[in-house]
């Protein structure tokens, strides 16, 4: 039946399997395209993101990086990658590819809230609270970035600060968790 498909036909196959979580039979849609055209940016960003989704992060970069090959100014497509690099303890690659999703598009707050995380992770935290205080001020229901904020206000000491931020949340989410946690 593929054979009788156009590429469209096909990605909407695979799309529509891969959100419905049926995930090996989007993957070999996805893989049908690329075997006709390996330049094919939507079927590579897509094995990429179906392969982020499974955490093989090796794998995922690969079709990743294909796609950034065909194009680089893709805001999503360079978060994912973000993710990846984060995932496999590169955290310098992590930051470029984050940066410059922010920089195709300043609004990707996936992709603030990631920097943000990673910057925590690796003990900027001043940065880290410029990033989260961008997203809240872009998004000031934003629980992720005002939970993430709170967190690195725990950590730095500053405890009234984190105790607003945890408030915001309950106010916003009364049966959050972490807000009750920290």
């Amino acid at each position: 039946m593929r054979e009788n498909l156009n590429t469209k036909e096909i990605l909407s196959l695979a799309l529509k399997n891969h959100k419905n979580n049926n995930l090996k039979e989007a993957e070999n849609y996805y893989k049908s395209v690329l075997k006709e055209n390996p330049n094919n940016f939507d079927a590579n960003y897509l094995l990429g993101t179906l392969l982020l989704q499974k955490q093989d992060f090796n794998k995922s970069k690969i079709f990743f990086e294909n796609a950034l090959k065909i194009n680089s100014s893709h805001s999503d497509l360079n978060n994912n990658l973000g993710i990846v690099n984060g995932e496999l303890g590169k955290q310098s690659d992590a930051l470029v590819f984050f940066k410059k999703a922010i920089d195709v598009n300043p609004k990707n707050v996936n992709a603030l809230n990631n920097l943000g995380t990673e910057y925590k992770n690796i003990g900027k935290y001043d940065d880290a609270i410029k990033i989260y205080e961008r997203v809240i001020k872009m998004q000031p229901n934003n629980i992720l970035g005002l939970n993430k904020l709170g967190m690195i206000f725990n950590e730095t000491f500053k405890f009234e600060k984190a105790k607003i931020c945890y408030e915001k949340v309950i106010g916003i989410d009364p049966n959050n968790y972490e807000a009750y946690n920290n």
